[in-house]
């Protein structure tokens, strides 16, 4: 049997002195004796006697330390949650990007897609559009799944290395460039690449 918390009513407290500490604890922000005397029509006097007898700030003290943590506990299950819905996200957009990718080497070992016919110049723009995307991708699949980002190499511009310290809030505005990115490489493939006999 566990020992009673400090903020519990006592039970050899008469129904009335239980119901008067209970209210006082409950309160929030606007305890006080004199709000619990009211709204009991008791005297002030007498609430007043309850409260030092019962030692009532000792006990209320330990319920607002309780009540903090479990206000913490939920924002911490709210940010783990978020993390885990963040990184599926991730996930699936690092996996849809790289279906393009592979289907692309596919055709251009079976020879079906002849990189020459391209410009250096449309070479360079899709490899630094990917370029731009995956360093990206790589540091916020690192951060959700709780991996150091410290090691990462290639990520040498300031705005790669400030995502490197983003927080999961951030991580939404980092998912629309992601997607934005993603579109144009797919738009710029589709517009490019001879289509598949």
């Amino acid at each position: 049997m566990s020992l009673p918390a400090p903020y519990d009513v006592e039970p050899e407290w008469s129904p009335e002195r239980k119901e008067a500490f209970a209210l006082y604890r409950d309160f929030g922000p606007e305890r006080s004796l004199r709000a619990v005397a009211g709204k009991l029509r008791k005297s002030e006097t007498l609430i007043n006697r309850w409260s030092m007898e019962d030692k009532w700030i000792r006990r209320v003290s330990a319920w607002d330390m309780y009540q903090d943590k479990l206000r913490q506990a939920a924002a911490s299950a709210e940010r783990e949650r978020i993390g885990k819905a963040h990184a599926r996200t991730l996930d699936t957009t690092i996996d849809v990007l790289l279906e393009p990718a592979l289907e692309l080497e596919r055709r251009i070992k079976s020879g079906e897609v002849d990189l020459s016919n391209y410009t250096p110049a449309q070479l360079l723009e899709m490899s630094t559009v990917i370029g731009r995307v995956l360093p990206r991708l790589v540091v916020a699949s690192r951060l959700v799944h709780g991996m150091s980002t410290e090691k990462v190499e290639d990520l040498t511009s300031d705005a790669m290395r400030s995502t490197a310290a983003a927080s999961i809030d951030e991580l939404d505005t980092l998912l629309t460039g992601i997607e934005d990115g993603a579109a144009f490489i797919v738009d710029k493939t589709q517009k490019q690449l001879p289509a598949s006999t």
